[in-house]
């Protein structure tokens, strides 16, 4: 009698055995999705039909055995058994608590078989494989190793059945390192059980074979553990999976798992060669009378799909066997074969599309006639409507669409030439029309395929580009209220990328841009993106990627068919700078439209900031295309052009977004072309127009001629409002400092200052509720220009003339007094008091009487007898501030100091020089008297006093002489024939006036 304790002790604990899994269920399991998971998730982890090592017949037949128990634990691990030899207490063990029921997850576990009873003699039992899930992939294999070194067949198939269960412990990817130094003896032994015969002559050991062949699938599969596999092995894998695949008498079980061997292994290409996959290809076809089922058809894509991988030139000679199962299994019943051929048609058109050779076999099966006597293309068709009306089912229709498109890109134009195009293009129309929001984004995505297939150039027929357009423009005018509508548009938007990514394709002509932009950007910009907020910003953001880019931007030809992300505007190719600047109109007018739907918003909308980012592009590419230039190009001129159109004709109620546009102009493109005479406004002051550079310009036109920023200063002027006073008054002088970003010489701004001030309004017969304040802002500025010392000339000398300056600044002055009213007069004197103090300063005294008294006299002489209270002021402070000369050697000096050394006196009659300034007090005396009744007291005083003041300081030996050039206005108020003085408020200073100048008469009655 044999020791049952004894024995027992000596043995290891068997592990766990998996669940045997029903090869029949297996067999109908998806084709695709179940190669595509961990090691650990394969259908092939099944019990041999007949497992040695999994009972106990081995042992002693005469034993009772009890029956079976089944026990499941809740745990993904198992535990070795305690044995005899272990302490009863179960010190060494650790309890673990049983989790809730709720978190236990009911999954398989493995089912114990260890017989109750031990045998009763003595048997020599080879130790068994234990693998604990704690054990590292390297230490796993090793320890496999030993075991399949075994000479015992039973012990090398539980190795291999741990192996699998082993590796299916593992999700992630094991370190290749350390399985290098076993994976050369762990396939040596592969290699020699998948050829290993039974005791039966000719009969191979079909279950050891497979446990094998299942392994090695497993780590053909596997990226990490390919690269540790010798090539000469793969070489022999390779070649021994082809010739089982050609034997006839092989068993099917084994032709099927060398079918799944070389459907998943990813072996270096040079082990599969043009001769191997040829004689593969042969094979499979061959097959077709010993296996049938779906599963071998899904095998048979796989393979094809390997082989597109590692010899595609194969599959290229040999396009129509493929072909054929690829559309006969697009069109399955069978849901998991169908999407397993989808796959694989994708990427196989995605590669071969271009191919002529294959392109031309697919032509040929589509227009080969089918079973049911029509083509095929007309019998997918109709199997594509069919199931479109099928629910879960219309999903995969755009996929196969998409297939068929794919594949006829061996010659330019070949799709639209294709005579199936309509019957293949009603399909996608019920696509996109489907209720199923699944089935209408596959249709974007299909479309997306179209547009990179068609490869829209200028050739392309503008039918075909309308064609495309239609569907996505009928899906970016719907609202998208719900969750559905909002994604679906969300996806048509980023086909609507799609299509403007390979329409603006680098490199590409300005009339293909011209072409794509009319038909993409123009009409659905204007008409279907500007509805909502959202469509707003998507429209502005899909312009400022166009126009421009911070950086340059790589362009993928494949792009639309990497699908993990949408297409989105900031990947869209940026547009040649030039065409921009040349098609400024076009871009200036959806720049409109999109102004015009902002201009009544709140300032903190979205679409502000949306607005001014296009803006920024738009400028920084005309800046981009200008920036080289020397002169001032007609193409920059006309883009400034109609820059000026949009924001002269449309000032919106959100004057500081306006200003911000005008300023973000000029910083970027560059002050110049909005400082030169190079515009001509039309008739109907809508639209302007740049003419050619000054030296080829008429006398006639150049007089119609103003600056961009003249016509700016004109639109905020004419379009003050009494709401927005302060803020247009900044705007005003903001867009006045650009026009003076010319130079920094004191002339030259004071010339520029003078222009400005006597071209707005350009319209001066109208009403302008903006001009005094206008006026002011130009005072303002002039006072600071004077300031400024004077410019050197080249030899560093002082100019030669000082009366230049001057008398821009008097014109300034006369514009000042012509009817803008009583609120001009403050900034007025203090002009008028910085000139006279600076021309005393460079000058002297008589500067101030011919720089500046004798030519504004002449001004308001000729602005004619209408008279204001700010004409008398102005008046009133002109003769205050005049100090005749002593002598004529003085005013002799001052003319030199005015105009130069050389200038020479001509010396005419001193009262002769005076004769302007005789004739407006002579005048303004006369129109005084008569307006005596509508201007105030104080004025009509003050103007009195400074002529009494101007005649009392006139030297005796030119009094009666001005005395008599006066006399006309004096004696209007002497006489006072309408009895107006007395009652009139300068009645008093009328009095002081009379006394004045009967005491210059009775001194020169005294001294005669």
């Amino acid at each position: 009698m044999v020791n049952v304790t004894q024995g027992s002790a000596a043995l290891d604990t068997r592990p766990p055995t998996p669940p045997k899994e029903n090869v029949e269920e297996a067999a109908k399991l998806p084709v695709g999705p179940i190669y595509q998971g961990t090691l650990g998730q394969q259908i092939f982890l099944d019990t041999p039909n007949e497992s040695p090592s999994s009972s106990a017949d081995h042992l002693d037949s005469s034993v009772v055995k009890p029956p079976k128990r089944v026990v499941f634990s809740p745990w993904n691990g198992y535990y070795k058994a305690v044995t005899p030899n272990e302490k009863a207490d179960g010190a060494s063990l650790t309890i673990r608590p049983l989790p809730p029921s709720r978190e236990c997850i009911a999954v398989r576990k493995s089912i114990l078989k260890v017989p109750a009873i031990m045998p009763t003699s003595a048997v020599d039992v080879t130790p068994r494989l234990i693998l604990s899930p704690t054990e590292k992939p390297s230490a796993m294999l090793r320890l496999a190793s030993q075991h399949m070194a075994d000479a015992s067949r039973d012990v090398r198939l539980d190795a291999y059945q741990a192996v699998l269960r082993g590796l299916g412990n593992y999700d992630h990817a094991p370190d290749t390192g350390p399985l290098a130094d076993n994976m050369a003896a762990f396939l040596e032994y592969a290699r020699r059980d998948i050829s290993l015969k039974i005791s039966e002559p000719g009969t191979m050991d079909t279950e050891l074979a497979t446990n094998a062949l299942k392994v090695l699938s497993a780590i053909l599969d596997t990226q990490e553990l390919v690269v540790a596999v010798a090539d000469e092995f793969c070489t022999f894998i390779a070649e021994r999976a082809v010739a089982s695949l050609e034997r006839q008498d092989l068993p099917k079980t084994m032709v099927d798992h060398y079918m799944h061997l070389l459907a998943r292994q990813k072996m270096p290409q040079k082990s599969i060669t043009w001769d191997r996959a040829n004689r593969i290809m042969t094979a499979l076809n061959g097959l077709e009378a010993r296996l049938k089922g779906n599963r071998v058809v899904g095998l048979k894509l796989m393979i094809f799909h390997r082989l597109l991988s590692q010899s595609r030139s194969t599959l290229v000679a040999r396009a129509e066997e493929w072909l054929e199962y690829l559309l006969a299994s697009m069109s399955s019943s069978i849901k998991e074969l169908r999407q397993r051929a989808i796959a694989f048609g994708i990427e196989a058109a995605l590669i071969l599309g271009t191919s002529t050779v294959v392109s031309q076999a697919w032509l040929n099966i589509l227009d080969s006639e089918a079973q049911s006597g029509k083509k095929v293309v007309e019998s997918l068709a109709e199997r594509m409507t069919q199931l479109l009306n099928t629910k879960d089912e219309g999903l995969h229709v755009p996929r196969v669409w998409s297939i068929v498109v794919l594949f006829l890109r061996s010659r330019r134009r070949q799709i639209e030439r294709w005579p199936h195009l309509k019957t293949w293009l009603a399909i996608m129309e019920r696509a996109f029309n489907s209720s199923d929001l699944k089935v209408k984004v596959q249709a974007s995505i299909a479309w997306d395929r179209l547009v990179f297939a068609l490869e829209l150039d200028s050739s392309t027929s503008l039918s075909l580009i309308k064609v495309i357009r239609q569907p996505i423009a009928t899906q970016l005018e719907r609202k998208g209220g719900d969750r559905h509508g909002r994604y679906a548009k969300q996806r048509a938007r980023s086909t609507f990328c799609t299509m403007l990514y390979y329409a603006f394709r680098p490199g590409a002509s300005h009339d293909q841009l011209d072409m794509y932009w009319n038909c993409f950007v123009s009409s659905l910009v204007a008409g279907k993106l500007t509805m909502t907020a959202s469509d707003h910003n998507f429209a502005c953001d899909v312009l400022e990627a166009v126009l421009h880019a911070p950086q340059p931007r790589l362009w993928d030809q494949n792009r639309a068919n990497q699908l993990s992300t949408p297409m989105t505007p900031q990947e869209l190719p940026c547009l040649d700078p030039r065409w921009i600047r040349h098609r400024a109109e076009k871009v200036v007018g959806l720049l409109k439209c999109l102004y015009a739907n902002a201009s009544n918003l709140q300032a903190d909308d979205s679409r502000w900031t949306s607005l001014f980012r296009l803006w920024q592009s738009f400028v920084r590419a005309l800046g981009d295309a200008s920036s080289k230039e020397i002169k001032v190009s007609m193409e920059t001129m006309t883009a400034v052009a109609h820059i000026v159109s949009m924001l002269s004709t449309q000032v919106p109620r959100r004057l500081e977004f306006h200003l911000t546009l005008i300023t973000e102009a000029v910083a970027t493109i560059g002050s110049r072309p909005f400082i030169e005479k190079r515009l001509l406004r039309s008739s109907t002051g809508t639209t302007y127009e740049a003419a050619e550079t000054p030296s080829s310009r008429s006398n006639h036109s150049r007089a119609a001629l103003h600056s961009p920023v003249v016509y700016l200063l004109d639109s905020l002027v004419n379009d003050r409002q009494e709401g927005s006073r302060d803020t247009n008054d900044d705007a005003i002088e903001v867009v006045l400092d650009i026009g003076l970003r010319v130079t920094k010489s004191r002339h030259t701004l004071l010339v520029a200052l003078r222009e400005m001030a006597a071209d707005v309004p350009l319209d001066s017969s109208q009403p302008c509720p903006g001009r005094a304040a206008f006026w002011q802002a130009v005072a303002r500025r002039t006072e600071r220009v004077l300031s400024l010392p004077r410019a050197m000339a080249q030899d560093g000398t002082m100019p030669q003339r000082l009366d230049h300056d001057y008398k821009e600044v008097v014109q300034i002055l006369s514009f000042g007094i012509q009817g803008l009213g009583a609120e001009v007069y403050p900034g007025w004197e203090a002009l008028g008091n910085t000139l006279i103090e600076t021309i005393r300063q460079e000058t002297c005294e008589s500067g101030v009487l011919l720089s500046y008294a004798l030519p504004l006299s002449r001004s308001i002489q000729e602005r004619g007898r209408n008279t204001d209270d700010t004409l008398l002021r102005c008046s009133s402070h002109l003769l205050a501030h005049i100090r005749w000369p002593s002598s004529k050697d003085e005013l002799e000096r001052a003319h030199k100091q005015l105009r130069g050394p050389q200038y020479v006196v001509s010396r005419p009659d001193e009262m002769d020089t005076f004769d302007h300034l005789h004739n407006m007090t002579e005048d303004l005396l006369v129109s005084a008297y008569r307006e005596i009744q509508s201007i105030p007291q104080e004025t009509v005083s003050e103007f009195l006093a400074s002529v009494g003041s101007f005649l009392s300081l006139c030297p005796r030996s030119q009094r009666t002489q001005s005395l008599r050039r006066v006399q006309s206005g004096l004696a209007a108020w002497v006489e006072d024939l309408k009895n107006l003085v007395p009652n009139s408020p300068g009645s008093q200073g009328a009095t002081s006036l009379f006394s004045r100048v009967g005491n210059h008469v009775m001194s020169y009655s005294a001294s005669s």
